[in-house]
């Protein structure tokens, strides 16, 4: 809030986060004043169930690496009026073609946040007072050793660091921005190497690895 200069902040339906913001709008953290404003719910909102948000995520991950095509019998809407006798219609998108690409674990750093994202900041703070605040930082992050447990997890990857230094690796992970992202389709530490699905041929923009733990098997 500090950086964006942000003044207004709007929260629906969260009374932990509502008071969460206001005990730090309130700190001396923030420069500038910051209004937090409680809005209602509509009672027609309605939550989605685990199993349609992981369906939804699915597609949206599947999409990312193959895109998608328009069924054959689809007329596209793009369709433009041409000469006469002549096919001027906007033809479909077409199907990326990812590769898998071979890596030697003595390569890459791999990182996840800490407790492997498998419980959320939520789910966190849903477990304390309303006026408690959880002293576990979602964010964190830690070097972590190549395990068969990663197979099929989605991994982030960093552009490449401008200077590379041991000493300023965790700061670069936390701070830097992501390139794009591979899933792990093999891994094998007896031979040290694994297989990444990634969405273009060619080298990794850098060795740096994030999971989320987030899952995907096509």
């Amino acid at each position: 809030m500090k950086e964006l200069g942000i003044d207004v902040v709007l929260v629906m339906g969260h009374d932990r986060l509502f008071q969460q913001l206001l005990k730090t709008c309130s700190s001396d953290l923030v420069d500038n004043k910051v209004t937090v404003v409680k809005l209602p719910r509509s009672g027609g909102v309605v939550n989605r169930d685990p199993g349609v948000r992981s369906l939804q995520r699915s597609r949206r991950i599947k999409h990312y690496f193959y895109s998608s095509t328009l069924p054959q019998d689809t007329q596209p809407s793009g369709a433009v009026e041409g000469e006469k006798g002549k096919d001027n219609t906007i033809p479909p998108p077409l199907p990326l073609s990812p590769c898998p690409i071979d890596l030697k674990l003595s390569q890459v750093k791999l990182w996840a946040f800490v407790g492997g994202g498998r419980t959320s900041s939520v789910e966190l703070d849903g477990l304390l007072p309303v006026t408690g605040e959880s002293t576990i930082d979602p964010c964190a992050l830690e070097r972590i050793e190549p395990t068969t447990a990663l197979l099929h997890t989605l991994m982030a990857v960093y552009h490449a660091p401008e200077e590379d230094s041991e000493e300023d690796e965790l700061k670069f992970v936390q701070e830097g921005t992501i390139a794009g992202f591979v899933v792990v389709q093999e891994i094998s530490v007896d031979r040290q190497s694994m297989t990444v699905l990634a969405p273009c041929p060619g080298r990794l923009p850098s060795v740096h690895l994030v999971s989320g733990g987030v899952k995907w098997m096509e």
